[in-house]
């Protein structure tokens, strides 16, 4: 599993709405892991999207 460390400063200039919205949420759970279900459920983006994100970062 790969960790990702973002600065909240200015993630807003670098990532895609959806890109953003993704680690918006990801950032408020509590327990910091989720998997690619609970994303699609919880934002209701398409699959491949939510695959896309995640594979990019």
């Amino acid at each position: 599993m790969r960790r990702i460390i973002f600065l909240r400063e200015n993630t807003e200039h670098l990532l895609s709405q959806k890109q953003l919205l993704l680690w918006e949420w990801a950032f408020g759970l509590t327990g910091k892991e989720f998997s690619r279900k609970d994303a699609i459920e919880a934002l209701g983006f398409p699959s491949r999207t939510v695959e896309a994100i995640i594979k990019n970062y």
